[in-house]
């Protein structure tokens, strides 16, 4: 794909199909930063470029720019260029090493979250919904207990309205406008903007965060300008979505089965709109056979896993969006920007499984008619974590919705009142018709696949002219945390997992989480010599001996072929800080060269030839899932 973003004629070009669009080069000739009306700028531009029509949420994204750094300073130009941001919303910061990709707390504090929110201030706090890093180096904060965050997220929540603590350790409620979905039984929220969601009475005043990055500024202002062309162009190609798991007819929607199971319904969705949508279900990833050896024309991809890489075979459409599901995703990101992808989002560290965009609902809304910046928000769990941005928040692929996608027509659906609970705790299962049922009502035979740990009534019929029915479903009391599947069989098939855990005793558990992760539980661990990088790991933190200081120890859970294995994690403290230098992805966008930081889709080191889905596990408590070496 040409971007000509090093055209030495001055003009850069991207020509998605037959219609091109010339993006100028002199914009950062026009210095906002120093006072210059962005109207002036727009009449002054190269001759014969026509602007860009202004995005009606353009008055409502704060660009934030490094001013001890010329690229960052030329990026932050030619974005408020690019979409009218008003001249009061360019945000300057002053680094000790603008171009270092990580910052140590007290910098993050004084040099970065203090002066930002100055500029909310004068912007109007409630009127900014999005907030742009224009090609600033850091993109993790070092907090005081050596663990890594990512930059982005934690200025999601600056004001600290969803959490008071400057990092999210504890990972408590999801933030406010993520909205929760169950893929397995097909059930999803209805899509709300961020603006409308912003907008009403007591909404946390949290922020959608996004940077404009890549090895060069060039690189950077392309992603604009790809976003530009794109929006609302009628661009055309594939949608690869790649599962690992196999069928999943009998596959719970829980534990990894959760990240196979977005992905399916993603690929569905996709195909709906009417996109062509291959979705594998090898274990190989794409590029390593059986699985597809390039995916070209790529608009949307999602998909796993490799640790830490770029698989480079794909070929990125002008307004492609796709995101990697592995712990340190963000390597993955950095290669996409740099091989043409318009969009994309990654982990700087371990996020866990839940703690990464889920692509079912994110595409969804997308097809529904929503921007990036609101798309990744409401599909992303938590804030003050791990995840980074790239690309145009206000791009928008389907302003007017994709066909059958607005709004969306109803659908059969089986939801439960709760996916997570101690056993002993009875949940409420519904199930939902696409139209009323018939004369004599639509009959469904309950059943489980374990019946002696979750029992359901034999039927539930939706009487006539209704579209719903509610039954009881009541989990046993249990010494081991389960996933059993409920099916609902009827005029259509449907079906839900639930995971039943031990019952909570007296402790400060939260709701809906069996024991909770350790804060800091996201250290590398010593590995099994065969585990390699790439393996799928789960940990729980069993309860630590007060007399060893800053040591935890975890049984850790391998699929197979692989087996358990106990690890030593550093815990943070005072007197057992661990190292993280293990933890510092080097090197990160806005700071590398593509030969040098995206191996080649044949580089796998360790990865074993066949990573299978067990038949069962014996999974421990409620542990979250640890998606990395």
């Amino acid at each position: 794909m040409q971007t000509g973003l090093n055209h030495p004629t001055g003009v850069g070009c991207v020509a998605p199909g037959s219609r091109v669009r010339c993006v100028s080069r002199c914009a950062p000739l026009f210095s906002i930063l120093i006072g210059v009306a962005i109207g002036a700028a727009l009449t002054s531009r190269c001759l014969g470029q026509t602007p860009p029509l202004p995005d009606p949420l353009s008055p409502r994204v704060l660009v934030v720019y490094t001013a001890n750094d010329p690229g960052s300073t030329q990026v932050a130009n030619y974005y408020a260029i690019e979409r009218a941001v008003p001249p009061t919303n360019l945000c300057p910061l002053t680094l000790p090493d603008p171009r270092s990709d990580w910052l140590v707390y007290a910098d993050y504090l004084n040099g970065v979250k203090a002066p930002l929110k100055d500029c909310l201030s004068a912007a109007g706090a409630q009127n900014i919904l999005y907030i742009v890093f224009a090609w600033i180096g850091p993109s993790r904060v070092q907090a005081p207990d050596g663990s890594f965050y990512a930059l982005d997220s934690l200025i999601a929540d600056v004001w600290d309205q969803y959490t008071p603590d400057d990092f999210n350790a504890d990972l408590g409620d999801p933030q406010p406008y993520y909205a929760d979905a169950q893929s397995q039984g097909n059930v999803y929220q209805a899509y709300q903007s961020f603006a409308a969601y912003r907008d009403q009475p007591g909404a946390l005043t949290v922020y959608s965060v996004w940077r404009l990055d890549g090895s060069t500024p060039d690189v950077a202002q392309g992603l604009v300008d790809k976003a530009i062309v794109a929006s609302g162009q009628g661009f055309s190609g594939n949608a690869w979505i790649d599962r690992r798991y196999g069928p999943l007819d009998d596959f719970p929607d829980a534990s990894y089965g959760e990240g196979d199971w977005d992905l399916h319904r993603a690929a569905q969705f996709l195909s709906e709109a009417g996109y062509s949508a291959i979705e594998d279900d090898n274990p190989e990833e794409f590029g390593t056979p059986p699985a597809p050896l390039t995916c070209p024309d790529a608009l949307f991809y999602s998909g796993w896993y490799s640790y830490g890489t770029y698989n480079d075979v794909f070929s990125w459409n002008t307004g492609a969006i796709g995101f990697h599901l592995d712990s340190l995703s963000v390597a993955w990101s950095a290669g996409a920007i740099e091989r043409g992808i318009t969009v994309t989002a990654g982990a700087v560290s371990e996020p866990f499984l839940e703690g990464l965009p889920r692509p079912d609902g994110l595409f969804r809304n997308l097809l529904e008619g929503a921007n990036v910046g609101d798309a990744f928000l409401r599909n992303t769990r938590w804030l003050k974590w791990m995840i980074v941005n790239f690309g145009d928040p206000l791009y928008r692929p389907f302003p007017n919705g994709a066909p059958g996608f607005n709004p969306p027509p109803p659908v059969d659906s089986f939801a439960l009142s709760a996916r997570e609970v101690p056993g002993g705790n009875p949940v409420t299962g519904t199930i939902r018709l696409a139209a009323p049922a018939p004369d004599g009502g639509a009959t469904f035979t309950l059943a489980t696949n374990t019946p002696f740990i979750v029992d359901v009534p034999n039927t539930v019929t939706v009487p006539a002219g209704a579209i719903e029915a509610e039954f009881t479903i009541s989990p046993s009391t249990v010494e081991e945390y389960s996933e059993v599947i409920i099916y609902a069989i009827g005029p259509v098939m449907l079906a839900n997992t639930i995971a039943v855990g031990p019952t909570a005793g007296p402790s400060n558990e939260r709701p809906g989480h069996f024991s909770s992760m350790h804060p800091v539980d996201r250290h590398r661990s010593d590995l099994p010599a065969d585990a390699g990088s790439g393996v799928l790991l789960r940990r729980t933190t069993t309860p630590t001996d007060p007399s060893l200081v800053g040591v935890a120890t975890t049984t850790s859970d391998f699929p197979s072929p692989l087996k358990s294995a106990t690890a030593t994690l550093a815990v943070g403290s005072p007197t057992g800080n661990p190292s993280p230098d293990w933890n510092v992805p080097s090197p990160l966008p806005g700071n590398t060269t593509t030969s040098a930081a995206f191996p080649p889709a044949t580089t796998r080191s360790g990865l074993p030839s066949s990573l299978t889905a067990p038949a069962a596990i014996d999974r421990a408590p409620a542990s979250r899932k640890v998606i990395a070496p």
